[in-house]
């Protein structure tokens, strides 16, 4: 948020205030960090970073004038605001309906007769200018320094544009649409929270006006708008339109509906003075205030206060703090065990103060937490307590590595399970996953194709990972096993993984079985409930075995960042001809840019009509480089090369 140096100084302080690097070194040892400061004119911009914590009640200059006041010990003055005696009362016809209550705790509406809009005066233009914003007219300027200055969201509607003279806070209905001030036409999802008369949406509620009751040069009469609205509604929204704004902002993050009174009340105050004119009426305010808000105590004790921050504080500073933050308080004796607490009654604003621990906090950083000093605790064990799910887990990933599995982490979000998502990523992301085979079962699929890449035989991995159930989520131990290369049976791959669980049943003591599923196109999958099996496995001691414990010797190799060039190829040759001689023709003319050893993936043998009997045998090469990007052309050079090669030999033929 942008902060005025002047806008603090004038309106909120008789004393001088530090300069403004020393106020940005203040506000960041106590309060919040500071982004950016920059000198524009005789005024210094200072960026405040306003965490969600304190959006409650510091995203405006009197939030961070309070926050200095707080820090420095200073005395503030706060303009008080009032409609003139002599101001006329007008017994208005306008009505405000709120047909979404639980969208809207709170709305005042306030029609004022015979206003004149125009320029707005030098000092409310500076004001508004001196932050960034764009001066409009005196209308919309005075409800933008109410919003900047107070932290209020305010909105104005030309009176003589409304339909049947009635204000009516509702959700959108099926069809509606609205051209908002900035001339963006959008179409409201159905149930979007609206400012409306009796025909139209004038507003998204909280977010943006629209043109249908814009004011303008020629607008007399007027509503004035001061309202609250549910947070995550207004996110929702604000996101929904693709529309963000100062007003939203507020909203979004809690702002409390008392401040919706005080808001109109300057409002009122401030268009009499500045845009009111002889003729002027001022209706009454219609408020609607559907759920009252009530002002929270928290109780906390001294020795508390003490205790969490590691200090000895006299019950005079705490409550020095107290006034300082302009708490209302009392306190409560407990003689038995020599103690006071105190009984802080929390301002409306602070919405961020519910327990003991908020005030402690509070105290700490106005004491200074630079005047803390380090002590390390005495009488602790720091000795770490034993995980045992992560032990074991650990120990078992561990076993299974040695045993030549590889691990994977399959996706949690899937397209079918028990547990659906409420806002999915993706239309085939919107369950949680309640199996962790399906993800194994891709995984031997997608590696299977790519064997000969990475140079191995067969695909051997598992996952170990939560699962999410309608009874609750659990930790599972998934494994997978497939032989693409060999012509091997579905029971063999089976028998793989019944041998695997056999290992891990004799090295922990406990039965480790499951049911294995053999897949249609090869492969075999298995999935335990690991949380179950680790129950009956005794307590560990330490983390001994998973952290010292080495299973051999890894050497590192690099790997190519460049993409691999896969090509095949096929040569009939002399029935008894030796299959090792073809290899070596194979590697040799390759190069070193053949990064595997030729894979063979097809044989046959044929007879040819003229009596003649030859061997195929295919071959898949796999080319790539350390260095470069390798291309089609050359690798096809290559390929030519290795058939020329081949052709050489007598009765050999390339296919």
């Amino acid at each position: 948020m942008l902060v005025s140096y002047n806008w603090i100084q004038k309106e909120y302080f008789k004393d001088k205030l530090p300069n403004p690097q020393d106020l940005v070194s203040i506000l960041t040892h106590h309060a919040f960090e500071i982004e950016q400061i920059e000198k524009k004119g005789d005024d210094y911009l200072i960026d405040v970073d306003i965490l969600p914590n304190r959006a409650h009640d510091c995203l405006s200059h009197r939030g961070i004038a309070r926050e200095i006041r707080v820090i420095l010990d200073k005395q503030i003055s706060e303009k008080k605001f009032s409609i003139p005696s002599n101001s006329p009362q007008l017994d208005d016809k306008l009505s405000v309906a709120v047909d979404a209550p639980n969208l809207c705790p709170r709305y005042i509406g306030r029609y004022v007769r015979g206003v004149s809009v125009g320029e707005s005066p030098e000092w409310l233009r500076h004001k508004i200018e001196s932050i960034g914003q764009r001066s409009i007219n005196n209308i919309v300027d005075i409800t933008n320094y109410i919003l900047f200055d107070l932290g209020q969201p305010l909105h104005v509607f030309d009176a003589d544009k409304l339909e049947g003279g009635a204000i009516i806070v509702r959700q959108s209905r099926e069809g509606e649409r609205i051209t908002t001030l900035d001339g963006e036409d959008i179409k409201l999802t159905t149930g979007t929270l609206v400012i409306a008369d009796d025909k139209d949406p004038l507003a998204i509620a909280g977010i943006k006006g629209g043109t249908k009751a814009e004011v303008d040069r020629n607008t007399k009469n007027i509503v004035i708008e001061a309202a609250n609205f549910l947070p995550v509604n207004i996110r929702k929204t604000a996101q929904r339109v693709g529309i963000r704004t100062e007003s939203s902002t507020r909203y979004e993050h809690e702002i409390t509906s008392e401040l919706a009174s005080e808001g109109m009340a300057i409002a009122t105050a401030l268009i009499t003075e500045i845009a009111g004119n002889s003729d002027t009426m001022i209706g009454a305010p219609k408020d609607i205030y559907t759920t009252k808000e009530d002002q929270k105590t928290v109780t906390v004790s001294l020795e508390k206060i003490n205790s969490v921050l590691g200090i000895t504080l006299l019950q005079k500073e705490v409550e020095d703090i107290f006034t300082r933050f302009n708490f209302e308080y009392s306190t409560t004796e407990n003689k038995t065990e020599n103690s006071v607490s105190f009984i802080v009654t929390i301002p409306y604003e602070r919405l961020d103060l519910r327990i003991a621990e908020d005030l402690v906090e509070e105290v700490g950083r106005i004491y200074g937490y630079q005047h803390i000093s380090d002590v390390l605790p005495n009488d602790i064990d720091f000795s770490p307590k034993i995980n045992k799910l992560f032990y074991y887990t650990g120990v078992i990933r561990t076993a299974l590595i040695d045993e030549g599995f590889s691990e994977v982490e399959t996706y949690t979000f899937t397209n079918q399970g028990e547990v659906e998502i409420a806002n999915p990523l993706a239309s085939d992301k919107n369950f949680m996953r309640s199996s962790l085979l399906k993800g194994l079962s891709a995984s031997l699929e997608l590696n299977a194709k790519n064997l000969a890449v990475v140079g191995i035989s067969n695909v051997c991995v598992f996952e170990i990972g939560i699962v999410f159930e309608q009874a609750g989520e659990h930790t599972s131990l998934g494994m997978a096993f497939r032989n693409p290369k060999v012509k091997v049976t579905k029971a063999k791959e089976k028998e793989f993984i019944e041998n695997t669980l056999k290992i891990l049943t004799d090295k922990f003591g406990v039965i480790f079985s499951g049911v294995i599923t053999e897949l249609p196109d090869g492969g075999a999958v298995v999935e335990i409930n690991l949380d179950q099996l680790i129950e009956k496995l005794p307590e560990p001691k330490s983390y001994d075995q998973i952290l010292y414990t080495t299973t051999q010797a890894i050497k590192y190799k690099s790997f190519s960042v460049y993409p691999f060039i896969v090509r095949d190829i096929a040569v009939f040759v002399p029935e008894n001809t030796n299959k090792e001689k073809i290899e070596e023709i194979l590697k040799k003319n390759g190069g070193e840019l053949v990064v595997r050893e030729p894979e063979l993936f097809d044989t046959f043998t044929k007879t040819f009509d003229n009596g003649e009997t030859k061997t195929s045998y295919a071959y898949k090469l796999v080319f790539q480089s350390h260095k470069r990007t390798l291309t089609d052309l050359e690798i096809g050079k290559i390929m030519e090369t290795i058939s020329v090669a081949l052709h050489q030999n007598t009765g050999w033929e390339v296919r």
